[in-house]
């Protein structure tokens, strides 16, 4: 009968199995990492590195990456990049192993994983390497609405809304909207009951108060029905700054039609 046959990475995983409980302790651990680095297809070094960053081992990306396994390599299952998965997690160390190694930030969709996440630190180091500020997903959600899809009850709402005003400061578009529901920035920052937020939009040169979103609501008529319902002092706050901004816009405002929801 033909005997199995034994791939390689089989008899590297045996070797190394057999040097560590065989004594061979004069082997450091990430000299030996390195050694297996070095073994196997660029593929599947890739594929080892992606694995790698995902379970957070620094020491196997390090070596991994030595090895020359590739920093940009795009995972077809996950449909992301190493980055992307680092950035998701906010696993710092890792980011900045990968960028200082020639990942790049706009070849992925990272700022969008770390804005969704709440990964402050993450997103401020991003953005430090060039990432740009109205980066987005394949199906067009740019970051800072990533950042604003939360609410004042989770975990990360601080660090979502702390992202939101830096892609701001930086230069995101305050206009930005989800390309599914429509619903914009500034219908966001609406419903959160963000008056600083709100303020900061408008600031920025949000225009764009009259867009429905996809159940027929604008950032306005959001405006309107929280002062109505749920009449807090950010509520009203939110209901003045809109009506400032309408009024500030003189005949243009009013020909876009904006003083008419006020009276709905």
């Amino acid at each position: 009968m033909k005997a199995a046959s034994t791939s390689s990475t089989e008899l590297q995983t045996a070797s190394v199995s057999a040097w560590i409980h065989g004594g061979f302790k004069l082997v450091p651990v990430l000299g030996l990492a390195l050694l297996l680095a070095g073994c196997g297809s660029p593929e599947d070094k890739n594929k080892r590195l992606f694995k790698a960053v995902e379970v957070r081992d620094l020491a196997a990306a390090t070596a991994l990456i030595a090895g020359g396994a590739n920093v940009n390599y795009w995972n077809k299952v996950t449909e992301s990049t190493a980055l992307d998965r680092a950035a998701h997690e906010g696993d710092l160390p890792m980011l900045r192993l990968l960028l200082e190694h020639g990942a790049d930030p706009n070849r992925s969709c990272s700022l969008v994983y770390a804005a969704g996440k709440g990964n402050e630190e993450a997103a401020r180091l991003l953005l430090e390497k060039g990432a740009g500020v109205d980066q987005q997903m394949p199906d067009g959600t740019k970051a800072i609405i990533a950042a604003l899809m939360t609410n004042p009850n989770s975990a990360a709402y601080e660090q979502k809304i702390a992202i939101a005003r830096l892609l701001l400061e930086k230069g995101a578009n305050p206009n930005s909207a989800h390309p599914g529901t429509k619903f914009t920035a500034l219908a966001h920052a609406v419903l959160l009951q963000n008056a600083d937020l709100v303020g900061l939009l408008l600031q920025k040169g949000a225009t764009n108060w009259d867009i429905q979103n996809m159940n027929g609501d604008s950032a306005v008529d959001l405006a309107r029905r929280g002062a109505a319902e749920l009449p807090t002092k950010a509520a009203k706050q939110i209901q003045a700054l809109l009506r400032d901004v309408a009024e500030s816009k003189g005949k243009a405002g009013q020909e876009a039609g904006i003083d008419d929801f006020w009276h709905r």
